[in-house]
């Protein structure tokens, strides 16, 4: 089970926290990718403190449900999430994110983490290593485990994702739950201007994948959607699933949102001033709508 399993109200103010020690690690750094990381925050929340099944104590089991980024670098949500769980310190993220000789390099590094099952970086190859997780589950007859993979819609640009999807509906590999951060941006633009991926669902279905939509930044839609996904797995048809969150870059910063200039810019002072003022507001705001 999800050793926090905290309800609404509770996984909205994760992602408030998520989306600001993101923001503050990679102006601390000024170094880092600060819009993708603000788009998977309410995702991150939700798998971390709701979704995923896995032990604190026994984090390294292979018994328990894996977490792939493969996206690594919005790696900054990630970081945020593992101090949020006690398995980094916050001073720690604040204060060495991708630093030189840091253990928090700017993608995940499972030699220097090796509670992080993956590392990523270059775009396109942690699926792949996900779905190598989720067949050594299924050799070793580990039933009702899960690995979820998050991807980004620009990362289906690659090639190398493609014949993964096509080797994991072959060997029928229904332990996967793979979640794309769909925000249409990528670092020079909007992805239907550069190599357009849509539409996905359609594409994924062709492969013989069950696919699911869900609102990204809505942490209702996303408990809702995830309760879905879970219970279609349970059938065990043979098909594995993908989630298509369809999000914004930015998100919850009202100056980054939708800018794909956002996607690797900076942040100065005054920026993450304003970033925090726009956050707060953004909580407030939503919190008030419960």
């Amino acid at each position: 089970m999800n050793p926090f399993n905290l309800d609404i109200e509770a996984i909205l103010h994760k992602s408030f926290e998520n989306r600001l020690l993101s923001l503050e690690a990679i102006k601390n750094a000024q170094s880092g990718h600060p819009g993708g990381s603000l788009s998977i925050a309410d995702i991150m929340s939700v798998l971390f403190f709701s979704v995923m099944n896995y032990s604190l104590s026994d984090f390294n089991s292979i018994d328990k449900d894996h977490f792939v980024l493969s996206n690594g670098h919005t790696v900054a949500s990630y970081y945020a999430a593992l101090s949020q769980i006690g398995l980094i310190q916050k001073n720690e993220l604040l204060n060495t994110f991708r630093k030189i000789d840091s253990r928090l390099q700017g993608h995940p590094h499972n030699i220097s983490l090796p509670f992080v099952e993956a590392s990523t970086g270059p775009l396109g190859q942690g699926v792949g290593v996900g779905i190598g997780i989720a067949l050594g589950l299924i050799m070793r007859n580990i039933k009702n485990r899960y690995v979820y993979i998050l991807s980004s819609d620009g990362e289906h640009q690659e090639g190398a994702i493609w014949e993964t999807i096509q080797f994991a509906s072959a060997k029928r590999l229904d332990n996967i739950i793979l979640v794309i951060d769909n925000n249409n941006i990528e670092i020079d633009g909007f992805v239907d201007d550069i190599v357009p991926v849509a539409p996905l669902k359609k594409k994924y279905e062709s492969f013989g994948w069950d696919a699911f939509e869900a609102n990204g930044n809505n942490i209702d839609d996303l408990i809702y959607t995830f309760d879905l996904v879970k219970k279609s797995a349970l059938l065990h048809n043979g098909r594995p699933k993908v989630v298509i969150a369809h999000t914004v870059l930015g998100y919850g910063v009202d100056f980054m949102e939708n800018k794909y200039i956002w996607h690797g810019k900076q942040l100065s002072d005054v920026d993450f001033d304003l970033a925090k003022k726009s956050l707060e507001e953004y909580e407030k705001s939503t919190l008030n709508t419960k």
